[in-house]
């Protein structure tokens, strides 16, 4: 069993950079475990979450075609969002493109998105796909 709580795994599994540092250092103390300890729990947590996610709804066409009619929950300060930097050419070009943000539906990661519709969005912290037509 894991010692630590499923919400700050949960957590721990997607972040990044230096919030995944600072959440880490935070779990490492308050719990008394070495990097190793916690990586290790994170990924037994993947691997169970994974699993949960696969019984409950294999990931199909049917899934993605389903989700047409979530309504995305969008983010009204774009300026709050720290977007990855990516020097690349192409990086730079999808950046120029975001003008709207939204919540994933499924982990609630704040996503980059362009105003075009229809628009199939994966989340690159669950890898959920969704499709909004409005």
């Amino acid at each position: 069993m894991s010692r630590i709580p499923s919400d700050l795994l949960e957590r721990l599994a997607n972040s990044t950079g230096y919030d995944r540092t600072l959440l880490l250092d935070q779990v490492m103390n308050n719990f008394g475990l070495t990097e190793a300890d916690v990586m290790l729990e994170i990924a037994s947590f993947r691997t169970n979450s994974t699993q949960t996610q696969t019984t409950i709804e294999a990931p199909t066409n049917e899934s993605v075609q389903a989700s047409q009619s979530i309504a995305p929950r969008f983010i009204d300060d774009l300026g709050a969002l720290r977007a990855k930097y990516d020097p690349s050419e192409s990086g730079i070009q999808n950046q120029a493109q975001v003008t709207q943000a939204i919540m994933c539906p499924a982990c609630g990661a704040p996503l980059g998105i362009p105003e075009v519709r229809p628009i199939v969005v994966k989340c690159p912290s669950c890898l959920h796909e969704a499709r909004y037509d409005s």
